[in-house]
């Protein structure tokens, strides 16, 4: 059975490598902003960051498995945010916000809470 991995997330590539499986690399077509958007007007109130992160896990591994089928293969999405005072972030976009993001969050001695989600 195929492994396909719907991400492009270094990390989860080298973790999976790490482990000794080599999966395909299937990058999936899920409008973030729009998945998370739709969700929360659907419930009626803002996700928290681990309902977000298998949210969004789930949406990239069904996007690709009715894409690229799954009849034969094992689909793995999955995504990662931290959330700081309540507020979630994702991926940072680039290294600048990344650097003053990991400042804030030792700056103001407040806990930080990661959530990552394989789907």
């Amino acid at each position: 059975m195929r492994l396909v991995l719907a991400s492009t997330s270094p990390a989860r590539l080298a973790l999976l490598r790490a482990a000794g499986v080599e999966p395909e690399v299937v990058p999936s077509s899920v409008d973030e902003p729009a998945t998370v958007a739709a969700e929360e007007e659907r419930l009626g109130r803002r996700l928290d960051a681990d309902e977000t992160v298998l949210l969004l896990g789930r949406a990239k591994a069904e996007a690709v498995a009715a894409v690229h089928g799954a009849e034969d293969a094992l689909v793995l999405g999955g995504d990662s945010a931290f959330a700081i005072d309540g507020h979630i972030h994702g991926k940072p976009g680039t290294h600048g916000v990344h650097v003053d993001l990991v400042g804030l969050q030792r700056d103001d001695g407040q806990p930080r809470a990661v959530a990552t989600h394989p789907s």
